[in-house]
């Protein structure tokens, strides 16, 4: 999209656009950094106790990070991704159009409003319509004898609890900006 407004006249649309584009990409540069930051794992426990909420809005998302940072604390070493089909994306028998999965569809963006969100969503659903299946997290069980395979890790319990907290962090988010916005009046 970036290429596409690039190329594009310059009219005030455009400006407007190109401004969407440089602070969505600011706030993934500074998300990634965040998330990918070890110093933030190791002190965000010390954040999460000198917190103190001001409103309901902050006392719910400091409900969920606490639930977040338990399911952190009893599976510190894994990912999402340990139960996933690991796909092998040189294989003769690979059709990227087979499934979707799971590093396409989990993800964040800067903002849910604006041209730049309206034209993601759309691509995404463009290009998802086009896939048969989606990957979720899955576990195979050999009964033949063979080694089993090596992500294998005998349980959904993290998957199953990491994804309906973020179902909940991303209802928490939407509903409060609806809320903030004035579409949605309080509860």
């Amino acid at each position: 999209m970036k290429d596409w407004v690039e190329q594009d006249d310059e009219e005030e649309d455009t400006k407007s656009d190109k401004a969407e584009l440089r602070l969505s990409d600011w706030v993934g540069d500074r998300i990634e950094q965040k998330i990918y930051n070890l110093k933030t794992l190791s002190q965000f426990g010390e954040r999460l106790n000198r917190f103190s909420a001001i409103n309901d809005f902050d006392a719910d998302c400091q409900k969920i990070v606490l639930q977040f940072f338990k399911l952190y604390q009893q599976y510190p070493d894994e990912n999402i991704f340990r139960n996933t089909k690991i796909t092998d994306y040189e294989s003769e028998d690979y059709d990227e159009h087979e499934s979707i999965s799971m590093e396409k569809y989990i993800s964040f963006w800067a903002d849910n409003e604006g041209w730049l969100a309206e034209h993601i969503e759309q691509s995404v659903n463009n290009e998802f319509g086009e896939y048969g299946d989606i990957d979720e997290p899955e576990i195979t069980k050999r009964f033949d004898g063979k080694k089993k395979v090596e992500h294998e890790h005998g349980t959904l319990i993290f998957e199953t609890t990491l994804f309906k907290l973020l179902d909940e962090l991303v209802y928490l988010l939407n509903t409060y900006k609806k809320q903030r916005n004035g579409t949605q009046k309080p509860q």
